[in-house]
């Protein structure tokens, strides 16, 4: 359960990363160390910026997977 302060359902997260990871319906932003994808969007700029504005809200960094499996900044 989030504490009064938190505004996600799962704090425990909030120290983690934003990945953007193709998915089967588009492009998932997907916070490191999730089970699931937190939003899926059609284009994988879509997904990039929504991804920087959560990590833009919790200053962490932005990882985005490329067809290699490496990870761009």
């Amino acid at each position: 359960m989030p504490s009064k302060k938190s505004t996600s359902a799962r704090p425990e997260l909030m120290d983690h990363a934003q990945h953007v990871v193709k998915h089967d319906e588009g492009w998932a932003v997907q916070t490191e160390k999730a089970k699931r994808a937190s939003e899926v969007k059609d284009t994988k700029q879509e997904a990039i910026d929504r991804a920087k504005d959560i990590s833009t809200k919790k200053a962490h960094l932005l990882s985005s997977t490329v067809k290699t499996g490496r990870f761009r900044m």
